[in-house]
């Protein structure tokens, strides 16, 4: 699979899924990225799509985390609590936030700008301005996040392939 990128190169696709973790989800990421899966103690799973070279600092990347929700300790909208997470970086801007679509599933979609150090834990670290487009919905016991951010002025390169990302996202349950 094959569409345009921000450049105007021809973006290709490659098809991931995770076996054994929730049977009938995957997401399409982009041809070359390389990926780290992550599985946390409490029964969450992350996994992160980003640039090849991630040594000389933050490169773009797509994420995806699903983690078990428990409707009774979370807030009514669980996107709320991750903005507010997000409105704590240095120079936090909320740039929209709209209601829309996963599938069948009702989302919350946020777009954020903020400043982050380009490299964790480096004496060289610089201040770097990032995007980050996130999306949010609740589908049966799971909450998923799937977000892209990138520095701001490289945002526009790949957002054309995050909502590809986006719309080949398969869930269980994800399309009733």
């Amino acid at each position: 699979m094959s569409m345009s990128s921000g450049c105007g190169r021809p973006q290709s696709f490659v098809h991931y899924s995770k076996p054994g973790f929730e049977p009938g989800w995957g997401i399409d990421y982009p041809k070359g990225w390389e990926l780290r899966e992550m599985t946390g103690a409490s029964g969450s799973f992350n996994v992160l799509f980003f640039q090849p070279g991630q040594e000389k600092g933050f490169t773009s990347n797509i994420g995806v985390t699903v983690k078990r929700y428990v409707a009774a300790s979370a807030p009514e909208d669980p996107a709320v609590g991750l903005l507010t997470s997000k409105l704590r970086f240095k120079e936090a801007r909320l740039l929209d936030k709209r209601k829309t679509k996963v599938g069948g599933a009702n989302a919350t979609e946020v777009l954020v700008s903020y400043k982050i150090q380009d490299k964790i834990l480096r004496a060289d670290a610089q201040w770097i301005s990032v995007k980050e487009r996130f999306v949010v919905f609740q589908k049966g016991s799971f909450l998923w996040i799937v977000r892209y951010q990138a520095r701001e002025g490289d945002f526009s390169l790949f957002e054309k392939a995050f909502s590809h990302s986006l719309r080949t996202l398969t869930c269980p349950g994800c399309d009733k």
